[in-house]
């Protein structure tokens, strides 16, 4: 080699230092080292990433494969896990966005924010003047409203992550049926939830049992503990 001096038997091929890298190494890099045998590509810095890692980046390191992006007004984008951003958006699969005036949409699981919104099958959302809609498991805001198969929601006003003192979680499981009670104020229930416990709400479409004041119970509901009550069954 270069320095005068042979390398192993059994080495690899001459690097630009003069020195016979492992017997089973990757190919050289620019510093003249062998990255490990199942290593990923060489990035700018001449080292290699984890075996299953991503693409090289800017600063010569590989991103974790399942990783989130921290940003500031980014997106995640296609089965990102998590983003903590101001004014950004997660979509498609998304796991958790926790930012200012963001949105969740298409099955995302969690929004912390600000005048957010979830819709289309997300689970949970924590915030203020929120809303919950088709088939959503879980609300925890001020003002909002829960539609269409909710599960649970734990509204007080001006107190979004509150539970309200009257109001128990003893339903069944979380799931597409709505099979959680609901406690809050100012709320609603309507297709196939299981009990209400809030002041001036009211429950439909085959609800269990609504303790309120000012509520009515329609369309087969079993028990309505409330002031000012009417139950009514309409086919």
């Amino acid at each position: 080699n270069s320095q005068g001096k042979h390398g192993p038997p059994i080495a690899g091929a001459t690097n630009s230092k003069g020195k016979h890298g492992p017997p089973t190494a990757g190919a050289i890099n620019s510093q003249g080292k062998h990255g490990p045998p199942t290593a990923g590509a060489t990035n700018s810095k001449g080292k290699h990433g984890p075996p299953t890692a991503g693409a090289a980046n800017s600063k010569g390191m590989h991103r974790q494969p399942t990783a989130g992006a921290a940003n500031s007004r980014g997106s995640q984008q296609q089965g990102q896990t998590r983003a903590t951003n101001s004014r950004g958006s997660q979509q498609q699969g998304q796991t958790r966005a926790t930012n200012s005036k963001g949105n969740l949409q298409q099955g995302q699981a969690r929004a912390t924010n600000s005048r957010g919104s979830q819709q289309q099958g997300q689970a949970r959302a924590t915030n203020s003047r929120g809303s919950q809609q088709q088939g959503q498991a879980r609300a925890t805001n001020s003002r909002g409203s829960q539609q269409q198969g909710q599960a649970r929601a734990n509204q007080q006003q001006g107190q979004p992550t509150a539970r309200a003192s009257t109001g128990k979680p003893t339903a069944g499981a979380a799931n597409s049926k709505g099979k959680h009670g609901q406690t809050n104020s100012r709320g609603s229930q309507r297709q196939g939830q299981t009990r209400a416990t809030n002041s001036r709400g009211s429950q439909r479409q085959g609800q269990t049992r609504a303790t309120n004041s000012r509520g009515s119970q329609q369309q087969g509901q079993a028990q309505a503990t409330n002031g000012n009550q009417q139950q009514r069954q309409q086919i």
